[in-house]
């Protein structure tokens, strides 16, 4: 009887899942980066090596974007030659998920086979790492 109770309650935990505007909200966002944004917008993605959910935050200082894969990488290449991860270029983060790195304005973190990725394009300049880990331990704490 136990083993038939397993998959249902993986099949609850994986529909409770919340989307990618509930795991970085714009509280967060105004808390981490002090910048007045509204609601985020939540679309789907398509792309050759990936498909899911993003969020997007806009404001006049740039723009934070949350990309949730329904399964796999959020990192959006799929040309191993310019992965940043395999070829050494990424930033290991200790202590958030399960694994965590940061690389050109964003912070890549994996916690329990979910991937998400949160990217900061600012209008002038760039985010510090301190923020990027910021949002990124707000987002773990978050993640089933």
């Amino acid at each position: 009887m136990t083993f038939g109770v397993l998959p249902l309650l993986s099949l609850v935990a994986y529909a409770a899942a919340p989307g990618p505007c509930a795991l970085l909200t714009r509280a967060d966002v105004v808390k981490v980066l002090h910048w007045p944004v509204g609601a985020g917008r939540e679309s789907s993605y398509r792309l050759p090596q990936s498909t899911g959910e993003r969020c997007t935050y806009d404001a006049a200082d740039g723009t934070v974007m949350v990309v949730l894969p329904d399964a796999g990488s959020s990192f959006l290449q799929n040309n191993d030659l310019v992965d940043p991860f395999r070829n050494g270029l990424g930033t290991r983060v200790p202590g958030i998920g399960d694994s965590a790195q940061l690389f050109d304005n964003t912070i890549y973190l994996s916690k329990h086979g979910t991937s998400v990725s949160v990217a900061v394009v600012m209008t002038n300049g760039t985010v510090s790492s301190t923020s990027l880990t910021a949002l990124a331990k707000l987002i773990a704490r978050r993640l089933p």
